[in-house]
């Protein structure tokens, strides 16, 4: 026990600040977010209104399952926008430490090192377990009492409890899911790739299921989530069924831990050919090369995703029947069907940002390491960055493409109907200068020095709010205008502020390059 609690204050000192970031930023997003919604639907017929929003299918795609109309309250409107973004946000978070706190410092040598003290093999892993399933108690106290302390109209205590322990069973299984990953591959960031395609496969799942084949939903976590119906029916069983998988997943983890080497995976999937191709002796080969499966894995899930949502556009011809619809939009109810296919190019094009901005985070992590000395002393510095930003901006109209063709594989009868393919090509690709703003802000900060990058997730984390939450929080213009997505607008396209965010990414990117040129590598 006391090497346990050694390990957990190392683990605490080492990352408390990562941990107090996570944990902060998602109780104040559900915090604040729950404090607005009654300034948002301030009026019954508010309600109706998102009633009839959530009813057609994209929304089910992207919430959830709907409530009955009647029972429309703040609480149960405040569930249903905020509970599945909530419980991916914790996803991700449990991902991300439950294969930092393991495969990560494995493949740092720090389990070696404490493992070569008088210590048990499983003190590690079991510390690790303990900060996560701490991590996670406080995360639900916290938004126990942010929900309240908002005090939503139709609220209750079982339904704040509830909501709480929805979030803290999802992060449990996503933790144990990390944890297993991380003894299936043998790479920390093969081991992320296939945590996070995971979350995206139970969520493509759950959306199938909520949208047409119910039964679907009751196979993935992220369905069960939804089937809680927090505010609604309270159902606590799903909570069961999450905990339990938890603990198999965990138990999982403890035989690997227990039958695979340290260092080693079960899947070794950084075996080198005996010969390599010609292109490894070029920046971008090499590069694209070091990246490739992670690059693949993405293009995979955002085609999966886009797809599953081009399937579903027909379900929108029985929704603009709707006496209601017809009234709100008019006569031009053409203009409904094309605003649906452009949010969903722009909701995917959003994810789309994380596998090129990873490359630029590669080249940091190099630095990090020192794996990148021996590179410089053959080649110039401002190439290989120049490299790297080429390959991540390649990377992204890649991701547009893939995108482009998701969704028409699935959709195409219904876009073409709606729109030309030019109008629907240019939608997808009038996102690239937008990305490329984002890359070469990453580029100038790493210019800067490399513990600087880090806050292009936070502008990337501003981005998804500012356009998730846009009606909601009621932020300033100027503050939205910050968001390079905000500028992009498909269905009016601005070849002005494309133009003006192409330039913009020279500027910053040049900046960056010639910054890092001259720094010291730390």
């Amino acid at each position: 026990m006391t090497n346990i609690k050694t390990i957990l204050k190392l683990l605490i000192k080492n990352d408390y600040k990562k941990m107090l970031i996570w944990i902060g930023s998602i109780f104040t997003l559900i915090l604040f977010t729950s404090i607005a919604y009654p300034t948002v639907y301030e009026t019954e017929q508010d309600i109706a209104s998102f009633a009839l929003i959530v009813a057609n299918p994209a929304m089910k795609g992207l919430l959830g399952d709907i409530y009955p109309n009647a029972t429309y309250n703040h609480a149960l409107i405040f569930s249903q926008e905020i509970l599945m973004m909530s419980a991916i946000f914790v996803a991700v978070m449990n991902v991300y430490f439950s294969v930092r706190f393991t495969r990560v410092f494995e493949d740092d040598g720090v389990i070696e090192i404490i493992n070569s003290k008088p210590v048990e093999r499983y003190t590690f892993l079991t510390s690790s377990i303990i900060l996560i399933l701490l991590m996670n108690l406080v995360l639900f106290i916290l938004n126990t009492f942010g929900l309240v302390l908002a005090d939503l109209n139709g609220a209750t205590l079982k339904g704040n409890i509830l909501y709480g322990l929805a979030l803290f069973a999802i992060g449990l299984v996503y933790s144990g899911i990390g944890l297993l990953s991380s003894k299936l591959f043998n790479t920390a960031s093969t081991s992320y790739t296939f945590s996070y395609l995971c979350l995206l496969i139970f969520y493509i799942v759950r959306a199938i299921g909520d949208v047409s084949i119910d039964q679907l939903t009751y196979f993935s976590p992220l369905g069960w989530v939804t089937k809680t119906q927090v505010f609604y029916k309270d159902n606590y069983l799903y909570i069961v069924f999450m905990l339990l998988l938890a603990s198999i997943l965990y138990f999982g983890s403890f035989y690997l831990f227990k039958k695979v080497d340290y260092g080693s995976g079960i899947f070794n999937l950084n075996k080198g050919k005996s010969n390599a191709n010609k292109l490894l002796k070029t920046n971008i080969g090499l590069i694209i090369n070091l990246q490739k499966v992670q690059v693949l894995v993405w293009a995979l899930s955002i085609f999966l995703l886009t797809a599953a949502f081009g399937g579903i556009f027909h379900e929108f011809e029985s929704f603009l029947e709707i006496e209601l619809v017809k009234q709100f939009f008019g006569d031009n109810i053409v203009d409904f069907s094309s605003t649906i296919i452009y949010y969903i190019i722009k909701v995917v094009s959003i994810f789309g940002i994380i596998p090129a901005l990873n490359i630029i985070f590669k080249l940091a992590k190099e630095e990090k390491t020192n794996s990148i000395e021996n590179v410089y002393t053959r080649n110039s510095r401002s190439r290989y960055v120049l490299a790297h930003l080429i390959t991540s901006f390649l990377t992204a109209f890649f991701m547009q493409v893939v995108i482009l063709l998701g969704a028409f594989s699935t959709g195409s009868k219904f876009i073409l109907d709606n729109m030309s393919f030019i109008d629907y090509l240019l939608a997808n690709l009038i996102f690239l200068p937008a990305i490329w703003l984002v890359i070469s802000f990453a580029v100038l900060l790493l210019g800067i020095g490399r513990e600087h990058i880090k806050y292009t997730w936070f502008y990337f984390g501003f981005i998804f709010v500012a356009f998730y939450l846009e009606e909601i929080l009621k932020l300033p213009k100027f503050i939205m205008s910050l968001s390079t997505i905000y500028h992009v607008d498909p269905s009016d396209i601005n070849y002005l502020a494309a133009i003006i965010m192409v330039i913009l990414s020279i500027v910053l990117s040049a900046v960056g390059i010639k910054l890092y040129k001259k720094r010291n590598l730390e």
